[in-house]
C-alpha cells in the first residue's frame, strides 16, 4: 500500500480557484462535464499517476495501481513531474487498483471498504480481492464559494459507486457514478487525453 499523503496534502492546502462554467439546470449530461451537488462543471483536464503492483494477499503482488484526477482548471507541476497544485473549481481523485501485477487495465471500478482488512485472514483477503477491480479511495474537491485556497475549501470521500475506464493510454473516457459521505452524488465523464505524472 502506497502513501500519497503528500500528495493529498498539496491539493488540500494549495489548490486554488478560477471562475468555471456552473449550471443548476437539470439538462442531459455529455461527456466532459460531471454534476456534484447539483453543480455541473466542464471538465478541461485529466492526469493519472502510475504507482505499479501492490499486494493485497499472499507473498507476491496481486494488482496494478494507477491514481487519475481530472478538474476544470490546471494541475501544477514541479520540475521532477511532481504533482503539486491543482487551480479549479472542483478536482475528483480516483485511487484505482486492476486485478492483475503486470499492467494497469480498463473496465468498471466498484468502492470497497478496507477498513477491516487487518482483522481479516490471508484466506480471507484472497476472496476478498482475487479477480476484482476496485476503488481504494475517492474524493471530491471543491469550493463553492470561490475562496482564494481551497484549504479551506471542502473534501469530501466517496462511500459508493462505480467508476469505469475505457479506451487505449493515455487517452481515456472515465465515467463517474458515486455517492459520497455527505449523500450528495457524482456523476459524469470525461474523455481525453490523460497526462501521466511522476509518482
Amino acid at each position: 500500500m502506497k502513501i500519497k499523503i503528500q500528495t493529498i496534502i498539496f491539493l488540500f492546502t494549495l489548490l486554488s480557484l478560477f471562475s468555471c462554467e456552473k449550471d443548476n439546470s437539470n439538462s442531459t449530461l455529455t461527456n466532459n462535464n460531471v454534476t456534484y451537488n447539483n453543480l455541473q462543471f466542464k471538465i478541461t483536464k485529466g492526469i493519472f499517476i502510475d504507482y505499479g503492483a501492490s499486494c493485497y494477499y499472499g507473498n507476491t503482488n496481486t494488482h496494478y495501481n494507477y491514481d487519475f484526477f481530472i478538474t476544470d482548471g490546471d494541475f501544477i507541476s514541479d520540475a521532477n513531474g511532481n504533482l503539486i497544485d491543482v487551480k479549479g473549481d472542483i478536482v475528483i481523485y480516483a485511487y484505482l487498483e486492476s486485478f492483475g501485477k503486470d499492467s494497469f487495465k480498463t473496465g468498471t471500478y466498484t468502492c470497497i471498504d478496507s477498513s477491516t482488512d487487518n482483522e481479516l485472514n490471508d484466506t480471507q483477503l484472497k476472496t476478498k480481492y482475487e479477480n476484482k477491480s476496485f476503488i481504494m479511495d475517492a474524493y471530491v474537491i471543491t469550493d463553492e464559494n470561490a475562496k482564494e485556497s481551497l484549504s479551506t475549501g471542502k473534501q469530501v470521500l466517496v462511500k459508493s459507486g462505480t467508476i469505469t475506464l475505457a479506451g487505449i493510454q493515455p487517452n481515456f473516457t472515465i465515467t463517474y457514478d458515486l455517492i459520497l459521505l455527505d449523500n450528495k452524488t457524482v456523476k459524469g465523464s470525461y474523455k481525453g487525453d490523460f497526462s501521466e505524472l511522476a509518482n
